[in-house]
């Protein structure tokens, strides 16, 4: 059964299926919003939590084909862990990215 998840940043060490076709593609924060819903947070990053409205939680994943992963950075600089809005200076970026299949 595939996943959403939610993170703060994205490694390509993040473990995942030893091969396979992965898909990373930019999203505008309204599809965000709504490819957000039912995913499970593993945001650690409190501000960014708090901005977006989701928990903030160390939940550690291993991604298997057919999971989404929904990335958020930020552009501009680092947030104070006590941020509860965006600097004006500061703005999210957010990725999609899939694991399509296995090779």
């Amino acid at each position: 059964m595939s996943k959403k998840y939610i993170i703060n940043g994205w490694s390509w060490s993040m473990p995942r299926p030893e091969n396979g076709i992965l898909v990373y593609h930019t999203i505008r924060e309204s599809e965000f919003k709504l490819m957000a819903e039912n995913a499970v947070s593993c945001v650690s990053h409190p501000a960014i939590a708090n901005i977006l409205d989701i928990p903030c939680t160390t939940n550690h994943i291993r991604l298997n084909v057919g999971d989404t992963i929904l990335a958020v950075y930020t552009k501009g600089g680092k947030l104070a862990h006590e941020a509860r809005a965006l600097p004006d200076h500061i703005t999210l970026e957010f990725k999609c990215i899939k694991i399509l299949e296995e090779l």
